[in-house]
């Protein structure tokens, strides 16, 4: 072992280099700091110090003299700086911390930079976070910035009355209010906060408010809020960014029934938000479950959870919507006429009055304040009959079913969604069992259905998947449609080796989520697929359903976080052999 004899080298090199450095032997270099000389060693300070080292390899020739100036920096701290050049010394303290890393930085002193960043790191407060943060982006200290991120998000109401916060440039101040990870218990807060820090300076602020509020997250703000700000904040009325952004705020509160194909990041809500964004599952049971449950799978925690279960057994092919964050499902092979609401507030369903028609295989939109049952299958009408085309609406005010429309082509197993106020469904089974490529309109303000245009092909159980004013068509084999009511239908791509039906098929910040299924060979699947339109291509994601399993409906949601309590655990063997 050699760590004795070594050690002993490094005491008797340092103990050389500082008596050097005390005594000025060999001194050939003179560095002067607010007029005051410092006689020093090139060879130390340039193994010490990049700075110096490059300084000092130029040949001073400014400076044939041998003498350097420094600005910027005062005796105290460059005293500081040389103690611990030469002997190693911790000269770190609460007074010089910040005006030691500011020198160190500049004449970059690399170990005491390391240790500067590291004494700040274990004094870091809630009253200095802003201050550290900004230190360690300035100087480049990671170490720093990142320690002392945290603290600035969990505390940031109170740091909103300091002068830290009032001192923030418009870049630090959107780096805050844009994270997902910011404390505040709702959105009105960023918002009066971002409105005080423009005031402190509104002469040379009030330029930036369009590109802070592109952060701000205006659609979860309350309706009362939205409507003062926009009455009260001249600027958001006439600047032209700011106005896009309170009509988008504005179409989110007015548009309950479209409120889950936002895409926008402005309605994303905070992780320290009570909502949460869920992916609800309806399956009709299985061999894992019971043909109540009702599975959602949390965004934010990555986990499956049970809520709430139904109050009946639905069977298998009915369909459900969403009307804010409610959730709505219809019919069903056990349960023709049947209506139920699931209450995301109070995490309970509740029966509603009864369709006219009971029907299953049909689609169901939410459009204005009406729930549409389109098509379907009813086997107890006649032979030849059993294929429907009425439409029924359902008043979310009244509570009442009233007749629509009919469509023109009776169908069954197909898909519907709503652009505009329109009602567009997509393929089908017709009554003698072959597949119909017709795209029909229902619109929903006259009353009237129309055969609209044609897929590219004839088709039945596809999903539908609207991204903001996007729809997309997702075929059994992988096809994906995009279809507009301009410009008719494009694919768009193709999922390779998909080849499954009775899959699920959702929005989630801009991208269509696949899911489950069953395929050809009647192998069910527990895969969840992510298919981005902007690149046209689809990846596995590494979430997966609980267990393989075909999709009878499944919506997105918005779930206070205090419903998810009930975490999905796999059974056992012998638990699945006494699920009913």
């Amino acid at each position: 072992m050699d760590g004795g004899w070594h050690q002993k080298y490094l005491e008797t090199l340092s103990e050389g280099i500082k008596y050097l450095w005390t005594s000025g032997h060999f001194s050939d270099a003179s560095i002067v700091v607010q007029n005051k000389r410092f006689r020093c060693h090139r060879a130390v300070l340039s193994a010490m110090s990049p700075h110096f080292d490059a300084t000092f390899s130029s040949g001073m020739r400014d400076n044939p003299d041998g003498t350097l100036t420094l600005l910027n920096i005062d005796v105290t701290t460059f005293d500081s700086v040389l103690i611990f050049m030469y002997t190693g010394r911790d000269v770190v303290c609460q007074e010089n911390a910040e005006s030691l890393l500011r020198a160190a930085t500049t004449l970059q002193v690399k170990g005491l930079i390391d240790r500067c960043e590291e004494f700040l790191c274990e004094n870091l407060t809630k009253e200095n976070s802003i201050r550290m943060w900004r230190l360690g982006r300035t100087h480049n200290c990671q170490d720093l910035e990142e320690t002392a991120w945290p603290l600035i998000l969990d505390n940031f109401l109170d740091l909103t009355k300091t002068e830290d916060f009032n001192d923030l440039s418009v870049d630090e101040l959107a780096a805050i209010i844009k994270d997902d990870d910011l404390v505040v218990s709702n959105e009105e807060m960023v918002c009066e906060a971002v409105f005080k820090w423009i005031a402190v300076d509104s002469d040379n602020r009030n330029m930036h408010l369009a590109s802070i509020i592109e952060h701000l997250r205006l659609p979860l703000v309350s309706p009362e809020y939205l409507l003062n700000i926009s009455t009260s904040q001249g600027l958001l009325r006439d600047d032209m960014v700011c106005r896009v952004m309170l009509e988008e705020a504005k179409r989110y509160h007015m548009l309950p029934a479209r409120r889950q194909e936002f895409t926008s990041k402005r309605a994303v809500f905070r992780n320290s938000f009570d909502p949460e964004e869920v992916l609800v599952v309806l399956t009709g049971g299985s061999t894992q479950t019971k043909p109540t449950d009702v599975l959602c799978y949390s965004f934010k925690q990555f986990k499956w959870f049970f809520l709430a279960p139904l109050p009946y057994d639905p069977g298998v092919e009915f369909a459900a919507c969403t009307y804010a964050s409610n959730i709505y499902i219809s019919g069903g092979s056990r349960k023709w006429p049947k209506l139920f609401k699931y209450n995301s507030e109070s995490n309970d369903w509740r029966e509603c009055e009864q369709m006219a028609q009971g029907r299953s295989r049909h689609g169901m939109v939410a459009v204005r304040d009406c729930l549409y049952v389109i098509g379907g299958y009813n086997r107890n009408l006649p032979a030849g009959n059993k294929v429907i085309s009425s439409i029924e609406k359902y008043s979310i005010n009244t509570g009442k079913w009233s007749s629509a429309g009919e469509l023109p082509v009776p169908v069954e197993m197909v898909s519907a969604s709503v652009i505009g106020e329109k009602i567009f469904c997509f393929g089908g089974a017709q009554r003698n069992n072959r597949n119909t490529p017709a795209i029909q309109c229902f619109d929903t303000r006259i009353g009237q259905s129309s055969h609209f245009a044609d897929l590219p092909f004839a088709c039945r159980l596809t999903r539908t998947v609207v991204c903001d004013d996007c729809l997309f068509i997702i075929t059994t084999d992988g096809d994906v449609i995009e279809f507009s009511e301009d410009s008719g239908c494009r694919t768009i791509g193709k999922i390779e080796n998909f080849g499954r039906v009775h899959f699920g098929g959702i929005q989630y910040r801009g991208n269509v989520i696949l899911l489950g299924g069953k395929r050809r060979n009647d192998k069910a699947c527990d895969t969840m697929l992510s298919f981005d339109p902007l690149k046209a291509g689809a990846e596995t994601l590494p979430d997966k359903l609980p267990f393989p399993n075909v999709i009878d409906a499944c919506v997105k949601s918005i779930i206070n976080g205090h419903h998810l309590r009930q975490e999905y655990i796999p059974r056992t063997k012998s638990q699945l052999n006494s699920v009913s």
